[in-house]
C-alpha cells in the first residue's frame, strides 16, 4: 500500500514516502513535500516562482533577473504562474515547450 507522511521534530521536519508509482501528479507532491521539509512553511513561500499544475517547472534566476517555464507534458497546457510579488499570470505551453521571461522588481514582465 502507498503511504505519506509528514512530521514537525524540534525545529526539524521529515517526510516519509512509501511505495508511489512514477506520476506527473506524484512528482508534483514530492517537490511540495520536500520543500516543506526544507522549510518553507507558508503556501504563500511555496507558490512564489511556481505553478500548481502538475508537470510543469518554473525557475527564477534573480542574478540576471529571469524566469523560465518549463512543460514537460507532451500536451499543450494553460497555467497560471505566482510571480515573487504574488501576482497571477496565465500562461500557455505547448507540449515539452520552454519559455523565458524578464523580471522587473520582482514581477513578471515581458517574453523573452
Amino acid at each position: 500500500a502507498a503511504g505519506l507522511t509528514a512530521n514537525q521534530y524540534g525545529s526539524g521536519r521529515a517526510v516519509y514516502v512509501g511505495k508511489h508509482g512514477y506520476s506527473i501528479s506524484f512528482c508534483t507532491l514530492l517537490k511540495r513535500a520536500i520543500q516543506w521539509a526544507a522549510g518553507f512553511g507558508d503556501e504563500g513561500d511555496l507558490v512564489q516562482w511556481d505553478t500548481m499544475t502538475p508537470g510543469v517547472e518554473v525557475a527564477y534566476f534573480p542574478g540576471t533577473e529571469n524566469c523560465i517555464v518549463i512543460n514537460n507534458r507532451n500536451e499543450h497546457v494553460n497555467l497560471t504562474l505566482m510571480d515573487g510579488v504574488g501576482s497571477t499570470h496565465e500562461l500557455e505551453l505547448d507540449a515539452y515547450a520552454l519559455a523565458g521571461y524578464a523580471v522587473q522588481q520582482g514581477a513578471l514582465a515581458e517574453q523573452l
